[in-house]
């Protein structure tokens, strides 16, 4: 997915309520920038025909979401599992990420309830998955 796609809503906003260095800043530049640095630089440090041209470059970028600290995901957490990279979500409730696989399964740290139940439902009954990702709100 393309930033471009990811952001569309957020970028009409921004364009329409006469923001877009508002969104400059808050979403492109922290891309570019030292960490070090305030967003606030880049007005600075380039002028708005350059800064056009960055977020030209940065709307063809690929969307990186995150990374998620699943230590602090709550359990019955909404999440999305599956066992290939390329292969079909499936929607599970979490449970936990082990930092060693489960036993004969390499790969397999996330944890997830299965077949819909929760940490009420189905207390003892879980899946090893080898991918996770948070679920997204309209999902």
């Amino acid at each position: 997915m393309k930033n471009r796609e990811k952001f569309r809503d957020e970028i009409l906003q921004a364009i329409i309520g006469g923001n877009s260095c508002g969104f400059m800043k808050d979403k492109v530049a922290q891309e570019y920038l030292d960490s070090r640095e305030s967003s606030d630089v880049l007005c600075e440090k380039i002028g708005c025909t350059d800064c056009i041209k960055l977020f030209a470059f940065w709307l063809d970028g690929d969307y990186e979401a995150p990374t998620t600290d699943w230590a602090n995901v709550p359990v019955d957490t909404l999440v999305r599992v599956r066992d290939d990279e390329n292969g079909e979500w499936f929607l599970r409730y979490f449970n936990r990420f082990d930092e060693s696989s489960f036993s004969s399964m390499a790969g397999h740290n996330y944890s997830v309830f299965a077949d819909g139940a929760t940490s009420i439902t189905g207390r003892d009954y879980v899946e090893h998955w080898k991918y996770c990702e948070l679920a997204e709100e309209e999902e």
